[in-house]
């Protein structure tokens, strides 16, 4: 008895758990049509710009501080120490 009262409440779960992954799965995959169209149309409507306005495409503009070698980084912390 035992048994089948378990595997009724398994089956029963597992249907629970199957229709709510497709209440989900549903509206979510044509909420993803939908938004990939309209972003579709958007990329259509307006081109990327290149990089070749910039006199050099390998440079990234921005702050930066120069990173010292692991050697000099070693001598630097024991000049502080002494």
């Amino acid at each position: 008895m035992y048994r089948v009262l378990v595997t009724t409440l398994t089956l029963i779960c597992g249907f629970f758990a199957l229709i709510f992954g497709l209440l989900l799965a549903i509206p979510l995959t044509l909420i993803a049509i939908i938004s990939g169209k309209r972003l579709e149309r958007q990329l259509r409507r307006r081109p990327f710009h290149q990089a070749h306005n910039n006199e050099s495409e390998h440079v990234i503009e921005g702050e930066f501080e120069e990173v010292p070698h692991r050697e000099q980084h070693s001598e630097q912390r024991s000049d502080h120490r002494q």
